[in-house]
């Protein structure tokens, strides 16, 4: 009979019987191994073996048994195959394949089992809620963004920028946009604009106000020189609607009371030429008085002259006005009795 062919169990390394007994490897019951694989047997093969494994390997030395590891412990592997060389050499390799898938089958399982396996999480089976179709949406028609929005004082700026290119000549209204509260009191480059921009208003319209005063001086001088007190009136009147605004209305009727304190002062004279004329008996003289008092145009004079008057002795009324045939008549009158006088009888 041939010698027995084995293999150890983890490294799959053939032994023959001269190892065994040289102690190269070492045999307890059916299980084998290789001096190298030894520390691996120890951990692996259940503790009754793994001390008779112990007791050959110390027999062999003659040191301490080897200190056994701590580790996990491991499913024992199956005993190999013993495969006898009488079998046959194609037999023998046939369980020498066979033993080396069933160790690489083992340490593939074994070395997965290192890492815990992840615990596999139950599938949540709880039903979705039903998907909620949302409301179409309508698309409004499209128009062009609007602008923006400006400030109040932005938009007074822009309210009176406009209002002065439509109306050059209204000083006065540009004024009193420019001059709003909210536009001079505002701390930013819009309230300096306008301040600014009042300025110069304000520059203009004194520079009209004094270039239509010497206008109207002017013609008011032959009336005043004359004391027409009424056509300067009337000067004053037309002159009112030559430059809008308050300033002018103002400028004018400081002038005109300045003409009305001169026109007293001339009634005053008048009234006094009138009481001689009266005390003379001059009539014509008091009629042309009367009548350039009337000529003012100031009812109050013309009836405080007429109280003077008659509060002097009296004032006999004025002939009634003849038509022009009582006119007529009274000339052939008198022409005849020129022709009756001359007569010699």
């Amino acid at each position: 009979m041939g010698q027995a062919i084995l293999y150890c169990f983890r490294c799959s390394t053939q032994l023959r019987e001269a190892q065994f007994e040289q102690r190269k490897a070492f045999r307890v019951e059916a299980w084998v191994c290789c001096a190298a694989c030894v520390p691996e047997a120890l951990k692996s093969l259940p503790p009754d073996r793994a001390q008779a494994l112990q007791k050959q390997i110390s027999a062999s030395t003659g040191k301490n048994p080897i200190p056994k590891r701590d580790s996990n412990p491991r499913t024992p592997q199956p005993p190999p195959v013993v495969a006898p060389v009488a079998g046959g050499a194609t037999k023998g390799i046939l369980i020498a394949v066979a033993a080396i898938v069933v160790v690489t089958l083992a340490a593939v399982v074994f070395s997965g089992k290192s890492e815990p396996e992840p615990s596999v999480r139950p599938a949540d089976r709880t039903p979705a809620p039903p998907r909620v179709q949302p409301p179409a949406v309508v698309k409004a028609p499209t128009h062009p963004p609007p602008p923006m929005t400006d400030s109040p004082q932005k938009q007074a700026l822009l309210q009176a920028r406009q209002y002065a290119r439509d109306n050059p000549d209204d000083l006065e209204g540009q004024l009193r946009l420019f001059g709003d509260l909210s536009l001079l009191e505002d701390k930013t480059e819009i309230g300096a604009e306008a301040r600014k921009t009042a300025e110069v208003l304000q520059l203009k319209q004194r520079h009209a106000v004094e270039q239509g005063l010497a206008a109207v001086g002017a013609e008011l001088a032959d009336p005043l020189v004359r004391e027409d007190y009424g056509k300067a009136q009337r000067v004053l009147d037309a002159a009112r609607s030559r430059i809008p605004g308050a300033q002018w209305k103002l400028a004018l009727e400081k002038r005109e009371q300045e003409i009305r304190e001169k026109m007293f002062r001339s009634f005053d004279l008048a009234k006094a030429k009138a009481l001689d004329a009266r005390s003379k008996g001059n009539r014509s003289e008091v009629d042309a008085v009367r009548a350039l008092v009337r000529s003012w145009g100031l009812e109050k004079l013309s009836t405080d002259l007429d109280q003077a008057l008659t509060a002097a002795g009296g004032v006999p009324p004025p002939p009634p006005a003849t038509s022009a045939d009582a006119q007529a008549y009274a000339a052939l009158k008198e022409k005849a009795l020129a022709l009756a006088a001359a007569r010699d009888f």
